[in-house]
C-alpha cells in the first residue's frame, strides 16, 4: 500500500474527451521563446479561474516527489507551470448546438 502523505491530486487542462475514452491529450500553453509548458493546478477551482468553466480537465494522483516531472516528460515539455493565476484563453471551448446565436 502506498503512502498517501506521498501522494498529491493535481488537476491538468485537457483536450475534449468523452467518458469511456481510452485517453486524454494533456493540454499545453506556449510560454517565452515559443516553447510549450504544462499547466498543472493544486485545485478544480484554481483551474477553471485561470482556464474557464468550458475547459475540459482531468485529475490525476501523483508521486509528490517525480511525479509531475515524470508526466511532463512524457508530454514533451521541459517547464511545469503550477497554479496559474491569471486568466487564460480556454484551449478548447464546448462547441455552439446548430442554430445557437451568438
Amino acid at each position: 500500500m502506498s503512502d498517501m502523505s506521498q501522494v498529491e491530486v493535481v488537476y491538468l487542462p485537457t483536450g475534449a474527451f468523452s467518458p469511456g475514452d481510452e485517453a486524454v491529450v494533456i493540454a499545453l500553453i506556449k510560454i517565452e521563446g515559443g516553447r510549450e509548458a504544462m499547466l498543472v493546478f493544486s485545485s478544480l477551482d484554481r483551474l477553471m479561474a485561470a482556464c474557464g468553466q468550458g475547459q475540459s480537465w482531468v485529475s490525476l494522483q501523483v508521486d509528490r516527489s517525480a511525479g509531475i516531472e515524470e508526466l511532463a516528460r512524457v508530454c514533451g515539455v521541459d517547464t511545469i507551470v503550477r497554479d496559474m493565476g491569471d486568466p487564460i484563453p480556454v484551449r478548447h471551448s464546448i462547441p455552439k448546438q446548430r442554430g445557437a446565436q451568438s
